[in-house]
C-alpha cells in the first residue's frame, strides 16, 4: 500500500473512501492522540480516538486497567 513512501501524509479518502465507516485509532506513543501512560499506581491508561464518518461524530476514549 505504501510502495515504500513512509514519510507521505495520507488523505482522508486515500485511507477511506467510504462514506459510512468507523475509525478507531488507539495512541502507543505521545503525539495525536496521547499514548499508553502509567499511573502512580502502577497502573495503565490507555486513548483512542474514534471517529463516525456517517454521523460526523468524533470523539476520545481512555481507559484505565
Amino acid at each position: 500500500m505504501i510502495d515504500d513512501d513512509v514519510d507521505r501524509l495520507w488523505g482522508r479518502d486515500e485511507l477511506c473512501s467510504s462514506d459510512d465507516s468507523i475509525f478507531i485509532g488507539t495512541g502507543v506513543c505521545p503525539g495525536r492522540t496521547r499514548g499508553v501512560e502509567e499511573t502512580e499506581d502502577g497502573r495503565h491508561s490507555v486513548h483512542s480516538e474514534v471517529i463516525d464518518v456517517s454521523s460526523g461524530e468524533h470523539y476520545f476514549l481512555s481507559s484505565v486497567r
